[in-house]
């Protein structure tokens, strides 16, 4: 799968790579906003490079003529839909904060210098974080079922609910292979994004190449995965869509 996707998106990257320009022009304008009205935009970059990622593969496998325009202009229509799921998958995160925020106060009472109390924390980290996984995993395949034409948010988590049962630790093993594929990517990308701008540094002149690595990976990722998980939603629904 992670072979059949990086395949796709270089074959078309006549679409993909204007859809991550317009994302990176979108953030460039956005420099300077405050932090409410970036996290908003940024929300929208997200579920607009998301929704026209699909139509794009969706369009492909169906073997139909698809231009950039069309993608822009079309796959939005499921965009509040998809706000509903994404919610839901903030939601679906809070066991994971709660880690974060009891690790902050063990390490302040220095509850790892107790083994006991040390071994009970790592059990509860991995069995919080464990519940967030599965059901995180269920929302981001209902993400893309959600773009499907008349569905709604409700309807799609049901769907996936229904189609997942027997696949989820599969689908997980999935996503953790996913996840450590786009991890040498970053490593990779941004390592050469800071080594640049650590030369520039040095004959005087500041360019923030780093900042703009970590978002054009972030922006990549984003169409990586959604094009990921349609072909997984595509293999294991048989659709024809």
């Amino acid at each position: 799968m992670v072979k059949r996707t990086f395949s796709l998106i270089f074959k078309n990257w006549k679409l993909f790579l204007p859809l991550l320009s317009l994302a990176f022009l979108i953030g460039l304008l956005a420099i300077g906003v405050n932090e409410e009205s970036l996290m908003i935009i940024n929300v929208f970059i997200v579920i607009m490079l998301w929704l026209t990622s699909i139509f794009f593969v969706r369009r492909i496998l169906k073997k139909k003529p698809v231009r950039f325009r069309d993608g822009i202009f079309n796959a939005m229509t499921p965009f509040f839909s998809s706000l509903v799921i994404l919610i839901v998958i903030a939601i679906q995160c809070i066991p994971i904060m709660i880690v974060i925020i009891a690790y902050s106060a063990a390490v302040e009472t220095n509850l790892f210098g107790d083994m006991f109390y040390g071994s009970l924390f790592v059990l509860f980290a991995l069995a919080m974080s464990a519940l967030s996984l599965y059901l995180i995993s269920g929302s981001l395949m209902a993400m893309v079922a959600v773009s499907a034409p008349g569905m709604y948010p409700l309807r799609a988590l049901e769907l996936i609910h229904e189609v997942m049962v027997g696949e989820r630790i599969g689908f997980i093993v999935k996503l953790i292979t996913m996840v450590l594929v786009l991890a040498l990517i970053w490593v990779a990308v941004v390592g050469i994004g800071v080594l640049i701008e650590l030369g520039l540094r040095n004959l005087g002149q500041y360019v923030p190449v780093t900042t703009a690595t970590i978002f054009i990976c972030g922006c990549f990722s984003t169409i990586y995965v959604a094009v990921y998980l349609y072909l997984y939603y595509h293999k294991i629904l048989k659709i024809k869509d």
